[in-house]
């Protein structure tokens, strides 16, 4: 595939499109589980079980709500500050009972890390499209 000018304004105009769709999905997010802070029904949690990965950690928390015992898995992006045994306040989503968020970011909803992977994805673009230009520019000159 020879890189043209033209392929590689495509591919970063997709690229631009992709990162522009990620930063509106982390907003829209950030805005969502600001509204659950603010509106939402305030429970204590214990961490009783973290994983970490390069991508997204993931904490099990273990609350009581009505006199009952109920576990939840909270996503949030690398380098968690949540240890096992730590407490922590969650917020309630007074919309959707099983959503719940914490004031710094964590939510059960997996949906928090779409838009890293999403701008990981879009850099990715950007990096083959400009070195597949200059790659075939330097070619045809010779070089």
């Amino acid at each position: 595939m020879t890189w043209t000018f033209r392929r590689m304004t495509t591919v970063l105009a997709a690229a631009a499109l992709l990162g522009l769709t990620a930063y509106a999905g982390h907003a829209l997010g950030a805005r969502q589980r600001e509204r659950i802070v603010e509106q939402g029904l305030s429970v204590s949690a214990t961490v009783v079980a973290t994983h970490g990965s390069r991508w997204a950690d993931t904490s099990k928390i273990s609350y009581r709500l009505d006199g009952t015992t109920r576990h939840a898995v909270l996503y949030g992006t690398w380098n968690s500050t949540l240890e096992v045994g730590s407490r922590i306040t969650v917020f309630r989503d007074p919309a959707d009972a099983d959503r719940l968020v914490t004031a710094d970011g964590y939510a059960t909803d997996a949906n928090t890390v779409w838009p890293l992977f999403m701008t990981l994805f879009a850099g990715a673009l950007t990096l083959v499209a400009v070195t597949g230009r200059l790659v075939a520019t330097s070619a045809r000159d010779g070089a």
